[in-house]
């Protein structure tokens, strides 16, 4: 193999990752998008169902340029799309446990907050002697 069919193959194999990845970043966007929508255990078994037959209009409209730009399997495609399913999942859960954390920081802040005034009264009263 000269050194130029070396080029144009690495080439290649790099026009296809970055077209995959582009289609990676269009299932993770559209799972992300679904999830925040409608977190309800039905929308993520639909979702997941999705993964495997493509059958959701909006998603074939999504990834239609996505499909027709790099020449793939069927199970590439699911692949890919189970790839970008899971890590929207295990972003959208993190989040949501990121912000209940935030929640009970709060409520621990405020709760802090009442202590801390009670000990400044307490502090602030004459002491009574026995």
């Amino acid at each position: 193999m000269s050194l130029e069919t070396t080029k144009q193959a690495a080439d290649r194999r790099s026009q296809r990752e970055r077209a995959i990845e582009a289609m990676h970043d269009a299932f993770y966007e559209y799972f992300a998008e679904q999830l925040v929508k409608n977190d309800s255990k039905y929308n993520r078994y639909r979702l997941h169902l999705a993964t495997q037959f493509f059958d959701d209009m909006d998603l074939q409209k999504r990834m239609a340029p996505h499909f027709a730009a790099v020449a793939t399997n069927p199970a590439e495609k699911q692949a890919c799309a189970r790839s970008a399913y899971w890590e929207a999942m295990l972003r959208h859960a993190l989040t949501a446990m990121s912000s209940f954390e935030k929640e009970q920081l709060f409520r621990n802040d405020e709760d802090l907050e009442k202590r801390i005034v009670k000990i400044e009264k307490a502090l602030k009263e004459p002491k009574e002697t026995k």
